[in-house]
């Protein structure tokens, strides 16, 4: 206990990056309300008074990461929940009990959720299957055809969408308990974090609201981000072994099966996939190069394979402005407020993707939406002299740059509620030519029941301090700040890059959430799945940091 308390009440100089993030967290809500920073004499004390919070919940968590820690470092007889997880069944098991904790909820939401992206698949697919050439890449097609080839195939066998959409979510709700438990598995046998560790990673999943709430959105992030955890498994194993089990031929098989799935199915992953593979390839020391086999495999198939593919079957390639929200932003930000300091050059540039005519109404400061549309807004030879536009307008007032990247971030920033999709009211890629609209609305019993599950919700999130549990802040930031923060601290006592095995999470967070087109509006919460799936397997990564920092000083003592 001595140690415990050495390591806990130490605070390793968490000022370092809790000060950045009280500034942060304190503009936050200014940037949300006003779309840009406004200076207020209470700001500075809000400022440092988020600072001490967060020192003080990274002194709780490091305490407790700490205690459990020593608490694996014990070596104690194999018990009835060793052998158990030691059974060649016991991830099938744990699977299956978070799914059963999970079907309560899952029956109150009844049929599930399908957000407006997934009626503009799903009509996509209706359309192809009756032999239109319709697919269109804005959406991964490769998850258009699997979530539409699935619903629909249900409904042909039950007559019924509501029953197929509710199927569909047992299925996917099951597959991404079995991922869960995968995790859980995985810090125990291999992290060897201990039973505290195995039983809390459990818990969260099983009984934390965000898991079945998020789990039963039909969407292409559900469907995608189940394998998203395993494949973040794969890596931490790749890092916890310094590379030595990349010469398996099964783990390889597994990390390049599971980086296609999860690149095809989810328009971010293979920028995410691949630099968390490169990453590795770059500072992992043992048998790194047979790293370049799923780095290929991923590479040919993602930029050469499909394009190919699409090209000659007619499938229209999604927008560039995709890749452009943040940019687009900036120029949006820039014309509202230096409208007379924009030359005739740069206007033509701007007018030929954005339209000038009506952008500065249409910019809305924490949604790209309004100025990127959705469809495919000119040339490459546009965008090369949009981005010299770009370019020189930054340089001279940089501020307004700044002020608009910072709007746009600032809901991970902030404390407001992570509440996941649980209605159909966002229906507007809709087309009732296709589908009936009362598929949207809940029948009896459940739209009492899913009101019920919503109401719960918001109690819940009314409770101080619990309420952390539910807001964008706690998954986006804090969690993978203390979880990076835990990595460094005990580099030295470790001299290993501990840091490689969050690059999965911190790259879907710089790429996936950072550079959205939006965040707290209501579908920007799916954009958090990576990070709120794998919350408890970064916490359970520092456990086994830990624990290995304790393991060093007792053995110098």
């Amino acid at each position: 206990m001595h140690l415990v308390r050495k390591f806990a009440s130490k605070v390793n100089y968490s000022f370092i990056y809790c000060l950045p993030l009280g500034f942060a967290f304190a503009a936050a809500p200014v940037y949300l309300e006003e779309g840009r920073f406004i200076f207020t004499a209470g700001f500075i004390p809000l400022a440092f008074l988020h600072c001490a919070g967060f020192m003080l919940l990274d002194f709780i968590m490091r305490f407790l990461i700490m205690k459990a820690a020593e608490k694996s470092n014990t070596i104690e007889t194999p018990g009835i929940f060793d052998r158990f997880m030691n059974l060649p069944v016991s991830v099938l098991f744990i699977g299956l009990l978070i799914f059963i904790c999970w079907l309560p909820s899952l029956i109150a939401l009844y049929p599930g959720t399908v957000i407006n992206d997934t009626w503009g698949q799903l009509i996509q697919f209706l359309r192809f299957q009756s032999g239109a050439n319709a697919l269109y890449d804005h959406h991964p097609v490769v998850s258009t055809l699997i979530m539409g080839w699935t619903i629909v195939s249900l409904q042909e066998i039950f007559y019924d969408w509501q029953i197929a959409f509710f199927i569909y979510v047992l299925i996917q709700a099951f597959l991404t308990g079995l991922a869960f438990a995968v995790s859980v598995w995985y810090a125990y046998r291999h992290l060897k974090t201990g039973k505290c560790t195995a039983i809390f990673m459990f818990l969260a999943y099983s009984i934390l609201p965000i898991y079945p709430a998020s789990v039963q959105t039909i969407s292409k992030d559900a469907l995608s981000t189940w394998a998203f955890v395993i494949f973040a498994v794969l890596i931490m194993e790749g890092v916890r072994t310094e590379g030595n089990v990349f010469s398996s031929w099964k783990y390889l098989l597994s990390v390049t099966i599971l980086a296609l799935f999860c690149s095809l199915t989810r328009k971010v992953n293979p920028y995410v996939v691949l630099l968390s593979l490169l990453v590795l390839l770059v500072f992992i020391r043992h048998k790194r190069f047979f790293l370049l086999i799923p780095i290929m495999a991923v590479s040919i198939i993602m930029f050469g394979l499909l394009p190919h593919l699409f090209s000659r079957y007619g499938v229209e390639p999604g927008g560039k402005q995709e890749m452009f929200s943040i940019p687009f932003q900036q120029t949006a930000r820039y014309v509202e407020d230096y409208p007379d300091d924009i030359t005739h050059e740069e206007y033509l540039a701007i007018d030929h993707l954005l339209y000038m005519e009506d952008l500065v109404d249409r910019y809305n400061p924490i949604s790209a939406d309004g100025v990127k549309g959705f469809w495919e807004l000119g040339e490459t030879d546009d965008y090369v002299r949009y981005l010299k536009a770009w370019f020189a307008e930054g340089l001279r007032h940089p501020f307004a740059y700044v002020d608009a990247f910072n709007a746009m971030l600032a809901g991970w920033f902030s404390f407001e509620e992570y509440d996941p999709m649980m209605n159909m009211d966002s229906h507007s890629q809709l087309n009732t030519d296709y589908l009936p609209d009362y598929i949207t609305m809940r029948d009896e019993p459940f739209d009492e029941s899913a009101a019920f599950y919503q109401n719960m919700f918001d109690v819940i999130y009314g409770i101080p301090v619990l309420n952390l549990l539910f807001t964008y802040g706690f998954y986006a930031i804090l969690i993978p700040a203390f979880s990076l923060w835990t990595t460094i601290i005990h580099h030295r006592q470790r001299k290993k890059h501990d840091w490689l095995a969050l690059v999965p999470m911190l790259s879907s967070l710089i790429l996936g959430c950072f550079l959205a087109p939006l965040s707290v509006y209501s579908e920007g919460r799916r954009y958090l799945y990576p990070l709120t799936y794998t919350m408890p397997l970064m916490i359970a990564w520092c456990v086994f940091i830990c624990k290995s920092a304790v393991a060093s000083h007792l053995q110098k003592g």
